[in-house]
């Protein structure tokens, strides 16, 4: 398979007797790919170990390491443990500290992304935490001493100027990598992160071409990469960044991979092509002739007892590991070991291990598994609460047992299997307290990390493992210890763009909740999980989610419990996503009068559904109802919640568009003023509600047509949206259709354009092509089209408006009556009468039926299929409909109105070619005399039909 053209105490898992095989074989795929880089040849090369765990693969892959020292005269190699972090980000960026610390590798394409990647989910990488970040970054910290911070807009511009400058770090290799900085900068938050691998390669590349013997990167403990129990998302596909098309693997010459893990490498599933790259390994146990030297040499002289052993532990490495430490043990309490001693099984075996030793070390072990992975100052923090008279020199022997391992970055990890045995048989009052104290840190943790730090997701997750652990067997306690502890960092991960982390968080929990289908937990964590998805913006599944949440907690609670409610508003949000009005207006309604009800007007969950009712109401034209539903929600909150919870922020907020609905724009204004200044204040300048709170205020700006205003906070929303969620996330494409609607107002047609074809390309794969919002865009660009006279593209793009409201709005809605009239406008001057004349008459009696006789876009749909049949000669037809659009126009506008006078007018030249002479004379006389009223006695246009009507008569 090509490269992609872009001192210690004796142990049984340190004998390798039996492992001449596997090692032999990493020499021989080293000494194979030493001479592909010496004829320049450059494929994959994928070695892999996999066998039980316990079985040796991390001390063979440590072995492998200390051969290359003793063989080598510069080895090159690095070590990871998947153990420690299984995120792509975290794994890429200490495999890049590593490399830079031990290979003098530089990374600053990567580094560059990561950079950008962090500003663009709201994480600041320019806070005074993280300058020792930066510190680790040569290539960074001298861009950001020359440039200053650099922009999330405009990055690839600054980044290429200072390199055409001549600044050493950056000369050249930039320079050769214009495509990648450009695409760091215009790419969403999603799709960059899907780069970063890209980017991590083309440095390594670059970095390896100065090498002439091959790199060897180890990773050990794959299953937690891919761990195929998973709940979320596709298990298999987590290690697309290292194995994929674009991944690590196929796209970095010069690189040994050696994987060790449970199971098989499964990757041929995806590509055959793997076939040919990789070399998989069995591991077995050690024979028993290698069990009986090695447990012979630890000084077990009965031979009858050795056999017994071996039988126990069928010769696997972790296990004698664990029989030599309880042999020992009980030669140094006089007692004679006895085979009945270790147990009868390996379960027995770790549980008898545990229960020999003295209480203080079998306490500090207990705290151990419940952690699972810690480092020293954790258990510093939790166990001195939790085991009386905590000694740290007993922490340290605790530490040298053979099933404790530790990183290369000071962390421990205790072995999977020993971990789970020894937190199974830990006693309940003891776990409870470790699981209660270790809660407690790392809430903390959240509250004073910031969402940059790796410590903040690390924290996250072990608030979930200590929920889990400290309510297990109650799920209703544990749903509680999630609202208390879990939810609210959960939404600020989501809503900061940290999509990858609040996966990553709730995975445990939706694993669990599997476990009990059905039940209050399992539907209200489906509930959290909706309220994630559509933070990232995956609005189908986000609805998918609270659709199982909703229906499992109708059937286990009731319609009308307060979880369900809840979990009702979540489903709600997510059909209003995707446009499904009706059925978020009919949930609204049950929602709010069931709460009402129930719980009483000044209950807050009444209070929420009151103004979520309200919106509802305003998307159906009920604005004097919204607005005033609104008003009495306020009213309440402001009582209930005071100025500044976001629940009352949410409907003050609703309330800027609700006054303006119906005219009172002063006042809109004024509110939208307060509501922006209380959530800059409360949430910053970047957060969500402030940016909508901004969106408001332009939109009561264009309403006072204020353009240049609203122009400048259009332009501002989209940038910070761009930053933070990227330029392809659905909230950031309404930013940039918001904006190129208001250049429309203002006539900037040739802008606004690109931007309504950026905003339906985005749309159309984020949405579908029938997705309402996709629909309306798809209109825009249409009318965009026809004003800048490309009739026949603008005729398309009405035709794909018009069949696809007709589908999702329904033939009679009034967005698909107009967009089929102005279908049939753009036909009519194209001169192609006869396709535009059915379209007319759809229009005109849709319009009829649904809007009445005097609405105005019934008077106009008249009048233009009148225009339609006097133009194919059908006077007779034309006629009668003149005269319903004048008399409709003469009862709603009034005798002096431009719509009047323009439709009078031509009545009377229908009249005048049907030889009507006497209705002719009277409709001109008629069109005089509104003209003048209405442009003036004098004024050219008023001249000019009365000088065109003595003509005609």
């Amino acid at each position: 398979m090509k490269i992609r053209t872009k001192k210690t105490q004796l142990k049984a898992s340190r004998i390798f007797t039996d492992r001449e095989e596997p090692r032999a074989a990493f020499w021989q795929q080293y000494q194979r790919l030493q001479q592909e880089l010496e004829q320049e040849e450059a494929n994959v090369h994928v070695l892999t170990y996999y066998g039980i765990g316990g079985i040796g693969k991390s001390s063979l892959l440590k072995k492998i390491m200390e051969e290359m020292e003793e063989r080598l005269d510069d080895p090159a190699c690095v070590y990871f443990d998947f153990n420690l972090q299984q995120e792509c980000r975290a794994v890429l960026e200490a495999l890049k500290n590593k490399l830079s610390a031990e290979c003098q590798f530089e990374f600053p394409l990567y580094e560059l992304g990561a950079y950008i990647y962090a500003k663009k989910i709201g994480e600041n990488p320019d806070a005074p935490e993280a300058k020792p970040l930066l510190k680790k970054s040569p290539a960074l910290e001298l861009l950001l001493g020359i440039a200053g911070e650099i922009p999330v807009v405009g990055s690839a511009t600054k980044i290429l100027d200072l390199a055409e400058k001549g600044v050493a770090a950056f000369r050249g290799y930039l320079q050769d990598h214009r495509k990648e900085l450009r695409q760091i900068e215009y790419m969403e938050a999603e799709e960059l992160y899907a780069y970063l691998p890209t980017l991590f390669a083309e440095d390594m590349t670059h970095a390896l071409e100065k090498k002439s013997a091959p790199l060897v990167i180890l990773l050990d403990t794959y299953e937690r990469l891919v761990n195929e129990m998973s709940a979320t998302g596709e298990p298999l596909s987590k290690d697309l960044w290292l194995r994929g098309e674009d991944g690590l693997v196929q796209n970095i010459p010069g690189v040994l991979w050696v994987i060790a893990g449970r199971e098989k490498l499964k990757w041929v599933r995806f590509d055959t092509e793997w076939d040919e790259a990789l070399e998989q390994h069995l591991l077995g146990s050690l024979s028993s002739q290698d069990s009986d030297q090695f447990l012979l040499a630890a000084g077990v002289a009965d031979a009858a007892l050795r056999e017994g052993i071996y039988g126990l532990t069928a010769g696997t490495p972790v296990y004698l590991d664990l029989c030599v430490d309880q042999y020992r043990r009980l030669v140094e309490r006089d007692v004679e070991p006895k085979l009945e001693m270790f147990g009868r099984d390996t379960f027995e075996l770790i549980e008898r291990f545990a229960r020999y030793m003295d209480d203080a070390q079998k306490d500090i072990v207990y705290v151990l598994s419940c952690m699972g992975h810690w480092n020293d100052s954790e258990i510093a923090a939790i166990a001195q609460p939790v085991v009386p008279g905590f000694s740290i020199t007993t922490y340290e022997k605790v530490k040298g047992l053979s099933f404790i391992t530790q990183s290369d970055d000071g962390d421990y990890n205790i072995h999977q299997t020993v971990g789970e045995v020894l937190l199974e048989s830990c006693p309940a009052l003891l776990r409870t307290r470790t699981a209660q104290v270790a809660l407690e840190y790392f809430s903390g943790v959240l509250q004073e990390a910031g969402l940059m730090e790796p410590r903040y997701a690390e924290a996250l997750r072990y608030c979930v493992r200590f929920c889990i652990m400290l309510h297990d067997g109650d799920d209703d306690a544990l749903w509680d210890a999630c609202v208390q502890y879990i939810c609210e960092p959960l939404r600020r991960v989501s809503l900061s763009g940290g999509f990858a982390q609040a996966e990553n968080a709730l995975e445990p929990l939706i694993r669990r909740a599997e476990e009990r289908p059905g039940t209050r937990f399992y539907g209200n964590i489906y509930a959290e999980y909706s309220r994630a998805l559509r933070a990232k913006g995956d609005f189908f599944a986000a609805l998918a989610a609270s659709e199982k949440a909703w229906n499992c907690l109708c059937a286990c609670l009731g319609k009308e419990h307060e979880d369900t409610l809840r979990c009702g508003f979540v489903h709600t949000c997510s059909l209003w996503e995707l446009g499904r009005h009706d059925e978020m207006m009919e949930l609204d309604t049950f929602i709010y009068e069931t709460s009402l009800r129930l719980l009483g007007e000044d209950h807050p969950d009444t209070l929420t559904a009151m103004r979520a009712l309200a919106l509802d109401y305003s998307n159906v034209d009920r604005d004097d109802e919204a607005l005033e539903l609104n008003t009495r929600a306020i009213e309440k909150m402001l009582r209930v919640h005071g100025t500044a919870h976001r629940e009352t922020l949410i409907a003050m907020a609703n309330q800027v568009n609700f006054l303006k609905y119906v005219g009172r724009t002063e006042e809109s204004l004024e509110m939208a003023d307060k509501v922006l200044a209380l959530r800059r204040e409360i949430y910053g300048d970047s957060h969500p509600d402030t940016l909508t709170s901004m969106a408001n205020k332009a939109g009561t700006l264009r309403s006072l047509n204020r353009y240049e205003e609203a122009l400048a906070l259009r332009r501002t929303i989209w940038e910070k949206r761009v930053e933070v969620l990227g330029e392809r996330h659905p909230r950031t494409l309404d930013s940039l259709s918001a904006m190129a609607n208001l250049l429309y107002d203002m006539d900037r047609c040739d802008e606004t354009l690109s931007m309504y074809r950026e905003v339906y390309a985005g749309r159309c794969e984020a949405l579908g092509e029938k997705h309402e919002k996709t629909l309306n865009t798809a209109n825009d660009i249409a009318y965009c089209l026809r004003d800048l006279g490309h009739r026949e593209e603008a005729a398309e793009y009405f035709r794909i408006t018009v069949e696809g409201r007709r589908e999702v709005l329904g033939p009679r809605h009034s967005k698909t009556l107009w967009s089929m009239n102005a279908w049939a406008g753009v036909l009519y001057g194209l001169d192609r009468y006869d396709e535009a004349l059915p379209l007319y008459e759809e229009a005109y009696a849709g319009f009829c039926e649904t809007k009445g006789r005097l609405d105005d876009k019934t008077i106009r749909a008249t009048e233009d299929l009148a225009d339609c049949l006097r133009m194919l000669k059908r006077r007779e037809e034309a006629l009668p409909l003149y005269r319903e659009a004048y008399e409709a126009c003469l009862e709603a506008k009034g005798e002096h109105h431009k719509t009047t006078a323009r439709i009078v007018n031509s009545l009377a030249y229908c009249c005048k070619a049907l030889g009507r002479k006497e209705e002719t004379e009277q409709y001109f006389r008629a069109t005089a005399e509104s003209f003048r009223v209405v442009y003036g006695e004098k004024s050219p246009t008023a001249l000019c039909v009365e000088r065109l009507g003595r003509r005609s008569l």
